[in-house]
């Protein structure tokens, strides 16, 4: 065997025992990980239930001050039936809606927005113009959206246009 065949078959052979410490190591620390979240007691929850930042469970809403509540569903959804008192700002519709909101919003006036479910992305989307365009800087979406609404039942319904 050549000097120059001996000399790749030990570099190769080095590199092969590194790589294997390395994804060892690698392993390791994704076991360990893994444990340490499943184990740990103050670990947070994920999944469905989890509220994320600028939302707000339907529970909290009663501590919140003097609720505007806007409807970014379609206008037919909002006209069949909505929250008394509801103002429809709608993406499609929201350069002609916005008028009303701002007729009736002030500033330190909480505002709830919601949208037909919990995966309608709508209702993100219209607190965040109202924030960045009208100024509004207390608007949350309510988690899970109409339907928890109409789960919950406590909340006033009124069908019709509304304001």
């Amino acid at each position: 065997m050549k000097r120059h065949d001996l000399c790749l078959r030990r570099k190769s052979g080095y590199v092969l025992h590194t790589l294997r410490r390395a994804l060892t190591l690698v392993v390791i620390s994704l076991l360990l990980g893994g444990a340490a979240m499943y184990f740990n007691p103050n670990s947070p929850e994920y999944g469905q239930d989890q509220i994320r930042r600028g939302e707000v469970w339907i529970d909290m809403v009663g501590n919140l001050r003097d609720v505007l509540w806007v409807d970014a569903r379609s206008w037919d959804e909002y006209r069949r039936l909505h929250v008394a008192g509801a103002i429809a700002v709608s993406e499609d519709k929201y350069y002609i809606q916005i008028g009303s909101f701002l007729s009736e919003w002030r500033r330190g006036r909480d505002v709830v927005v919601y949208c037909s479910s919990q995966a309608c992305a709508s209702a993100e989307e219209i607190a965040d113009r109202l924030r960045r365009e009208a100024g509004a800087d207390k608007v949350y979406v309510l988690h899970g959206g109409w339907e928890t609404i109409v789960k919950n039942g406590t909340i006033p319904l009124k069908s019709g246009e509304g304001r």
